[in-house]
């Protein structure tokens, strides 16, 4: 995985698979730990495939051998508009 990235506009949101109530595994392949994602399926949508490849890439990186995305939506600040 970490030499052969996905391609495509969805190509990292397609390799999230829901786990529970807005829990979901980024799955990277049998012998790495996938990412977990906590967020409701609308933050999921707004996805930009650019933050999922920035978990990619950390998680990926040296030591890393678990990584959490826990978001929430907050439309009262300025910059989450």
């Amino acid at each position: 995985m970490s030499s052969n990235h996905p391609q495509g506009n969805n190509a990292y949101k397609s390799l999230l698979r829901p786990f529970e109530h807005s829990i979901s595994h980024l799955d990277l392949g049998d012998s790495i730990s996938p990412i977990t994602v906590i967020a409701n399926d609308r933050i999921v949508d707004a996805f930009d495939e650019n933050c999922l490849k920035q978990a990619v890439n950390a998680r990926l990186a040296p030591g890393v051998s678990n990584l959490v995305l826990n978001l929430i939506w907050v439309m009262e600040h300025p910059w989450a508009v």
